[in-house]
């Protein structure tokens, strides 16, 4: 089990019930059971079905971070998830299987996953699972590694760490323990087997004060196969991510002090559900607002019109105060102005002023891009 955003340094000893040996001065936020580097167990239980020659594969339970099955309040939340939490955000581990179960197989390898077939960056993964901070009372920190390269050294602030440099196995990571903490830039270089030529690398930066908000879409995503557009079907949603960002970019791991507000701004739509993948969030998951957890922030919209079959005939969702939540489009033809794009906007308040950023959605009703249509065109060429 793992939690996103809580360093190995800030949770030396992760048990049900809450962190142990935390450093004095370190305020966790509530519900903080575990740690984020898990990449040693992983690559242990991995490997004990990879090595046999008669299993085609390993099972991972479970991808996501689920509702329930808690292991102490205010945990309402299962941290069973390898590659994402319950809001749909990467875990560090996730970079652990793209390093080994992605990058490491070969292009010619009928097993390689059919995602970013093109892209060269696939070739290498590299990602450093901790924060750049400073842990009160401690002037160095342990960084741990997720690559399949096979050596991996440290730059500080554009300085090459001397002595800072790890060979990585096979299912391995590269740990590097007392690194000098100076805040900046740490980034972590990726070396080939001859050790003599760069092939990644990965920066993590020192944040500042809370400055700005970002807005960006998740889902649909054409990166991730999910297409360029939602489905004007009256059930398709977007996901989108909301991150608090410093006056350089860098995100700011912000837990539970700044409160993100959503709304749509034009365009048939509703927002449904939002999160922020923390195991111990108690927000309404149905409300348009959510606090920030890791400096992130999920809303779920859904389109509410139904326009993507002109002969369709459906019963209209009603809610209880009887308003119509689906509007349906029966016509042989579509007015483009009932198809328009979704216009969203987040709020956050940061000191004495108020944040917004706003992102559009694109609205489609070709049935092509629904996602069946989407799976489908995936298979296509098998």
């Amino acid at each position: 089990m793992s939690q996103r955003g809580v360093d190995q340094d800030m949770c030396p000893t992760p048990q049900d019930g809450g962190c142990q040996d935390v450093p004095t001065g370190l305020h966790l936020p509530p519900g903080a059971f575990y740690n984020n580097n898990i990449g040693t167990c992983t690559a242990d239980q991995v490997i004990e079905s990879d090595q046999l020659d008669y299993d085609a594969g390993t099972f991972v339970w479970s991808g996501f971070d689920y509702l329930g099955e808690a292991r102490g309040w205010p945990q309402n939340t299962k941290c069973r998830g390898t590659l994402a939490d319950v809001a749909g955000f990467d875990k560090e581990s996730i970079h652990w299987f793209r390093s080994w179960w992605l990058s490491n197989i070969s292009r010619s390898d009928a097993g390689r996953p059919l995602v970013n077939v093109d892209d060269e960056d696939d070739l290498w993964t590299l990602h450093i699972v901790e924060t750049w901070i400073e842990i009160p009372g401690k002037t160095t920190r342990t960084i741990n590694v997720y690559t399949n390269c096979p050596r991996v050294t440290l730059q500080l602030n554009g300085k090459h760490l001397a002595g800072f440099v790890e060979d990585v196995s096979f299912f391995g990571m590269a740990t590097f323990e007392r690194v000098p903490y100076e805040a900046g830039n740490l980034t972590a270089l990726g070396w080939d087997a001859t050790g003599k030529n760069l092939v990644a690398s990965h920066s993590t930066f020192t944040p500042g004060e809370a400055a700005a908000l970002s807005l960006s879409i998740d889902v649909p995503s054409v990166a991730t196969g999910t297409g360029d557009a939602v489905l004007a079907d009256g059930e398709d949603v977007a996901m989108l991510r909301a991150t608090l960002l410093d006056s350089n970019g860098h995100l700011v791991p912000s837990n539970g002090d700044h409160n993100i507000s959503f709304r749509i701004v034009s365009g048939d739509a509703r927002v449904i559900a939002t999160h922020n993948g923390d195991p111990a969030n108690i927000s309404p998951n149905h409300s348009p607002w959510v606090p920030t957890y890791g400096g992130l922030a999920r809303a779920i919209v859904r389109v509410t019109i139904d326009a993507s079959s002109p002969f369709r005939h459906r019963i209209a969702e009603i809610d209880a105060e009887s308003r119509r939540n689906v509007r349906v489009r029966v016509e042989s033809t579509i007015d483009p102005e009932d198809v328009a794009d979704i216009v969203v906007e987040a709020t956050v308040a940061v000191g004495d002023r108020y944040i917004t950023a706003r992102v559009t959605v694109p609205v489609t009703t070709d049935l092509s891009k629904s996602p069946l249509g989407l799976a489908t065109a995936s298979g296509a060429g098998l």
